[in-house]
């Protein structure tokens, strides 16, 4: 094996294969490390070929976007007090940024009306329909594609879907992006019945090489972040590569080929009686397994966009003028007060337990000016410069696609819940563009897992087909964008389904907190033969033959009739 594969060693030492999660995402300055591990570039901290140039020019950019989110920005000082104490520049530190992307990410994920393991966004699989738009499907096909659709979603699910489509979901608010890995992992995931993980990572690990025209299909891809030294050591071995408190760790993946370096070095793991260089190893799946989402559409490029770049401006100026409002403010309540006349310091005097007066002495013999005490005159702001900063607020609102309606603003008007909906249309409409791009992205995600398992299938024990894109047709299902009236919808329903205009299926789908479809309608039909059952009973023929009416009689149902009809 030696002779033949380069890439595998013969055993010289025996090593335990430690399973850690790699650290660095949940440092919150780790994004920033990472990058400056690399700018400060050592070349032995990375392999050759490395294409430095590309990451400078991110980095730089994702630099100040984190320093935006996390307040650094609003940090800055331009002065000191006497007592050499910093003077901020933006003293009330107000961050939109983080705000902002918060509700995004909310929006853009929806309302959720039940918990559920499942993801939040969920992959649905149906069979590829006809181009002459008829119903060819056979049953095998049929159950393909539920097979496909639960296992990208048990993928998910085990993967802590949720919380990594939350995660990515606000980093791209402001990064202009989010990148998720599928990785086949058979040793971590050993026991899950699909050793397949997906990983969540911050768009400043990741540099990506696409193909020209088409920016979905990645040519090579760069993953890079720093990791503490003891953890290049315990778990991958690299105690010669190690050589202060940190290491540079790199994954640099092509369609065909793969390799993992610390400190420029190959790494080598132990595999029970094998070990293994990560370098130049098999890609056998053909593909570059990461997805790089742009926020938004793509504008001309293939990064999207970030929010920075449309409030920052207005977001100092916000900072500013809310400060001068302040400053205001605290001068006309805490005026400067002058004395005259006075030829003596005054001295406070205790006329009762708590009250206090402060004694200016009496009129000076040889001056006519009795002592006194008066204070400045406030400061007179006109109602436009006092409503500035509320201006600048709303125009904040309308670049960062919001509206007053997300912040809970309420007016004395009562309005139904459509009409709250629509004045949500600037969030709705932008979330709506980002969902366009993260169903292009989950689709290609779910085709990868897939394709995973249809490589390994006789390891993973599941059949699907090589040529499944061929049969299956993979989309999203997205939960609404914000709350609607429940009962509103809920009558919606009754009336499409008694007028046969919609599926049992459907509508109990549409009421959204029935966690399992088959079973309720088997449910459903059990109880309605039930009370077939009991009709009859109560029906029963009389003398003349015909149905005995009863006081105990139960009338007919319209909605439970027509149900009973569609079994």
């Amino acid at each position: 094996m030696t002779d033949k594969n380069p890439l595998y060693l013969t055993r010289k030492e025996p090593q335990t294969y430690m399973a850690y999660t790699l650290p660095g995402i949940g440092d919150r300055r780790a994004p920033m490390t990472a990058a400056q591990a690399i700018v400060a570039i050592n070349p032995k901290s990375v392999p050759n070929g490395f294409p430095v140039h590309l990451w400078n020019d991110q980095f730089s950019r994702y630099m100040e976007y984190w320093q935006w989110f996390t307040g650094e920005t609003l940090s800055e000082t331009r002065a000191s007090t006497t007592e050499g104490k910093p003077v901020l520049k933006y003293p009330l530190g107000i961050n939109p940024v983080r705000n902002f992307s918060r509700k995004h990410a909310s929006l853009l994920l929806g309302e959720e009306t039940t918990e559920s393991a499942l993801p939040l966004i969920r992959t649905v699989v149906k069979p590829l329909p006809s181009l002459d738009g008829a119903d060819t499907a056979d049953e095998k096909t049929k159950k393909l594609a539920l097979l496909a659709q639960n296992c990208v979603n048990e993928v998910w699910a085990d993967s802590g879907g949720r919380s990594a489509q939350l995660e990515n979901a606000v980093l791209s608010q402001f990064l202009g992006g989010s990148v998720f890995q599928v990785a086949y992992d058979p040793i971590e995931s050993a026991d899950k019945r699909i050793p397949i993980r997906i990983k969540a990572w911050p768009v400043d690990f990741f540099l990506p090489i696409w193909q020209g025209d088409n920016y979905w299909n990645l040519l090579e891809a760069y993953l890079v972040y720093r990791i503490p030294a003891v953890v290049a050591v315990e778990q991958y071995g690299m105690k010669n590569a190690v050589n202060g408190t940190w290491a540079t760790y790199v994954e640099h993946w092509t369609r065909t080929r793969y390799s993992v370096y610390i400190n420029g070095q190959a790494i080598v793991q132990t595999h029970g009686e094998i070990q293994k260089l990560y370098e130049n190893a098999n890609n056998p799946f053909g593909f570059v397994p990461f997805v790089y989402i742009p926020h938004g559409s793509r504008e001309g490029n293939f990064y999207g966009s970030s929010m920075v770049e449309d409030i920052r401006g207005l977001v100092r100026e916000y900072n500013s003028r809310s400060a001068d409002i302040g400053d205001a403010i605290r001068e006309t309540v805490h005026r400067r007060r002058y004395m005259r006349g006075v030829g003596i310091d005054p001295k406070p005097k205790q006329l009762a337990p708590g009250t206090w007066a402060i004694n200016l002495g009496v009129e000076a013999a040889m001056s006519k000016t009795p002592p006194e005490v008066y204070t400045e005159d406030p400061i007179e702001l006109s109602d436009s410069v006092v409503q500035h900063a509320d201006t600048l607020w709303t125009q904040l609102l309308r670049e960062g696609n919001l509206s007053d309606v997300a912040f809970g603003a309420e007016d004395k008007a009562q309005r139904t819940a459509l009409s709250i909906a629509f004045r949500m249309y600037p969030g709705i409409a932008h979330a709506r563009s980002e969902r366009i791009s993260w169903t292009e992205g989950l689709n290609i995600i779910a085709k990868m897992i897939l394709t995973i398992m249809s490589v390994k299938s006789d390891k993973i024990g599941i059949e699907i087909p090589r040529d499944f894109k061929k049969m299956l047709q993979v989309s999203q299902d997205w939960l609404p964008f914000i709350p609607v009236d429940h009962e509103t919808e809920v009558n919606e329903i009754i009336l499409r389904y008694t007028a046969g205009l919609m599926s049992l299926e459907t509508a109990l789908k549409r009421f959204g907190d029935i966690p399992d479809i088959v079973m309720e309608i088997a449910g459903i039909k059990e109880m309605l033969e039930l009370q077939a059952s009991l009709k009859l009973l109560v029906k029963g023929p009389g003398a003349s033959g015909k149905p005995v009416k009863t006081e105990d009689t139960v009338p007919e149902e319209p909605v439970a009739k027509a149900t009973q009809d569609k079994f």
